[in-house]
């Protein structure tokens, strides 16, 4: 109940403060268009449905989604190739990415998400993540600057983000 009473708190004053979209410097499109079209709630909502953030308190997903990028990538456009370092985890907020694994091919859709383990790792990538058709893909972005931050200021979610990948990898 206290958790569900902070969370609200905080939500009342973020939804009472100046809306702030990063500008996304990802190659995308830029006839596309990009910023805000979700707000704080619908990206926890969408952050709760990724197998690595299931153990993360709300709070703790409310300041991720507060860092989390929205941006619009047409089909075909690359994301994370297999051997770069990723610098970014996704979250396919629409749309449908495909990876391609160790010669198997993936599609993910709305509430997946691919670049963590890379990200915290900072090992290269095991995978490719394309944009797949027939339209464009909205996609949440955390970065790895911004992720560094919030783990640096936020023991407690570092631990449930562990908890969350050893998960995957059992």
């Amino acid at each position: 109940r206290e958790e569900r009473a902070v969370l609200m708190e905080r939500q009342w004053y973020a939804a009472r403060r100046p809306r702030h979209c990063p500008k996304v410097t990802y190659p995308v499109d830029p006839t596309l268009p990009q910023g805000c079209r979700m707000d704080d709630l619908e990206k926890v909502s969408l952050l709760q449905r990724v197998d690595v953030f299931r153990e993360v308190r709300s709070d703790h997903l409310a300041l991720l989604a507060g860092v989390a990028q929205e941006f619009d990538a047409l089909p075909g456009t690359v994301l994370m190739r297999e051997e770069d370092i990723p610098d970014a985890v996704y979250v396919v907020a629409s749309g449908s990415v495909t990876l391609r694994i160790l010669g198997k091919t993936v599609t993910l859709t709305e509430g997946a998400g691919f670049g963590a383990l890379g990200l915290i790792g900072e090992r290269p990538a095991m995978l490719t993540a394309t944009v797949a058709g027939p339209g464009q893909a909205h996609l949440l972005r955390v970065t790895r600057p911004a992720l560094a931050d919030l783990l640096v200021d936020s023991p407690a979610l570092a631990v449930a983000l562990l908890r969350g990948m050893a998960h995957r990898v059992d």
